[in-house]
């Protein structure tokens, strides 16, 4: 998540570590809490995921290659009460 203030976090994870979505799935269901010193207010925030590949470039004798693209979503707004 990007643009989430201090005090909203994903739960479950202590650090910004990614969530891993395997191969073969096609989704993942976060629960976004808030700390109780949150004041109210509506903020928007981003999921951003990054989609790796390899390939393998046998003809060239290189060894295996990473790419990877990052997307973001478009903002999603998390009203804290």
């Amino acid at each position: 998540m990007k643009n989430r203030p201090p005090g909203l976090f994903v739960d479950g994870r202590s650090t910004n570590a990614g969530l891993v979505i395997s191969k073969g799935e096609h989704s993942r269901i976060l629960n976004i809490l808030a700390e109780e010193s949150l004041e109210p207010m509506t903020v928007p925030i981003y999921v951003v995921t990054r989609h790796r590949s390899e390939r393998t470039e046998k003809m060239r004798g290189l060894g295996i290659l990473e790419e990877s693209v990052d997307y973001a979503s478009h903002p999603v707004l998390v009203t804290i009460e």
